[in-house]
């Protein structure tokens, strides 16, 4: 095993879903790896904020729990052995050893000749419920990391973005009852979880805010106000749940010389490089023009990372092994869950739905997405991995290709004009994500792209 003052070829600061999937995709390549983390364990926020919430935005998984998530990116990485790090706080970036890094921890100094910052939202902080903070502890809560701790209980949820309605969601089949209150007539979240939510058995108010918190040891009522009529309203609670935001910052790391955009993220070019030679950075982290904060990102930004860092050493052959065996395993797995949509569309559709009418257009869905997930497998991973290249004009091109010349006019001439139905327009899903994969494949097996100069 290497010591902390040995010299790795990869070091990671940030031990979330970005920063274990590239200690995987680098420790596949044969480099040795090492990842640094403040929190005891890995997994980032989806183990330490909300390990028991279900996340719907990871491509072949129509819905997995953040703790099981994590597991499984885990048991990806730890086969390549890399050299963990937890519990250590970063402080400082010596770069006088160049081209070698120097990380100084509170603990030890770390030597790497390539750094990968995936902090995430880095040092982050909910923002308080003003007034009832004496409640923290005792009924007040700002995240939910063990459900049944709400098993049976009169629940107020008080936000009105995603966090706000994904929890209500979550928590609705087992408390007793879920109020969520918001203080404008509009939520700021997806629109299907908003559907969702009126939907569902939780009883909404708008527009309401909090005004005050009773009870002795334990929250036992809330008062609300209406805030266009300015009329109150009390209700008994058990548990109040205050997504109210948060504040985040980079911590020491903001020190270090980097170009940064606003407190907590890091400016990148194509390559996920910052302004520091051999320092990048992937995930929540990192931003751009066009940034998506989504887990999923991370993943491709984290290839993309490692694809850059090889045509910065001038390895245009092994940077394009990387993409190729990216690609196809991401088609493999892809390909796998796909075969479940298949077999199993019925069981799919009712994790999400009873109705018969919506069951039976979805088992058709499944199919087709069945069918999708080679193609988008191919073509989001090696989009990934031409934008880590410098080459953003292909991209550009395929996503016109596929979007202006193949789903458009042929949804309007099957769905509009032949009346073929909805399944036909589905199914120039399926053509627009081949051409954009094809076209993308046949860019980067040319090679060219080793030649951009950004």
């Amino acid at each position: 095993m290497l010591s902390s003052g040995e010299l790795h070829d990869i070091t990671i600061i940030g031990g979330g879903p970005s920063g274990l999937f590239a200690a995987y995709y680098a420790g596949f390549r044969g480099l040795t790896v090492k990842i640094i983390d403040s929190l005891p364990e890995l997994g980032g926020q989806l183990t330490a904020a909300y390990p028991e919430k279900y996340i719907y935005d990871v491509a072949g998984f129509p819905r997995i729990m953040a703790r099981d998530l994590v597991r499984r990116l885990v048991d990806q990485a730890m086969p390549y052995a890399p050299i963990l790090s937890l519990g250590e706080h970063v402080q400082k970036l010596d770069r006088s050893g160049s081209p070698r890094l120097r990380v100084i921890t509170d603990r030890a100094e770390h030597w790497t000749k390539a750094l990968i910052i995936t902090a995430g939202l880095g040092m982050y902080t909910p923002r308080r419920l003003k007034g009832a903070e004496s409640f923290e502890g005792r009924g007040l809560y700002y995240t939910v990391t063990r459900t049944e701790e709400f098993r049976g209980k009169d629940v107020l949820i008080i936000g009105g973005g995603d966090s706000a309605i994904d929890w209500a969601l979550h928590l609705e089949p087992v408390a007793s009852a879920v109020t969520l209150i918001h203080r404008r007539q509009q939520f700021r979240a997806h629109q299907e979880n908003v559907r969702r939510l009126l939907s569902s058995a939780a009883n909404v108010k708008l527009p309401y805010r909090p005004k005050e918190v009773r009870g002795e040891e334990q929250i036992r009522e809330a008062v609300i106000v209406n805030t266009d009529t300015r009329q109150e309203e009390i209700l008994r609670v058990d548990a109040i749940l205050a997504c109210l935001g948060f504040s985040s910052e980079l911590g020491p790391m903001a020190d270090w010389g980097l170009e940064l955009e606003g407190n907590d993220s890091i400016r990148v070019n194509t390559r996920m490089e910052t302004n520091i030679p051999g320092v990048y950075a992937a995930g929540d982290v990192a931003h751009y023009p066009g940034k998506l904060k989504l887990i999923v990102t991370g993943f491709g930004e984290a290839a993309t990372t490692l694809v850059g860092q090889r045509l910065g050493a001038g390895e245009g052959p092994a940077a394009r092994r990387s993409g190729i065996y990216a690609a196809w395993l991401a088609v493999a797995t892809m390909s796998a869950f796909g075969v479940t949509y298949l077999l199993f569309p019925s069981q799919w559709m009712a994790l999400f739905t009873t109705d018969h009418e919506v069951l039976a257009y979805g088992r058709t869905l499944m199919w087709i997405m069945a069918l999708l997930q080679p193609p988008l497998a191919l073509a989001l991973t090696l989009k990934g991995a031409l934008r880590g290249a410098g080459e953003t004009r292909v991209v550009l091109y395929a996503a016109f290709l596929g979007g202006w010349v193949v789903r458009l006019p042929l949804a309007y001439l099957f769905g509009i004009q032949l009346d073929l139905g909805l399944v036909a327009v589905w199914l120039t899903m399926w053509l627009d994500w081949w051409v954009r994969g094809a076209v993308v494949l046949l860019r980067f097996r040319r090679m060219r792209w080793t030649e951009v100069r950004l």
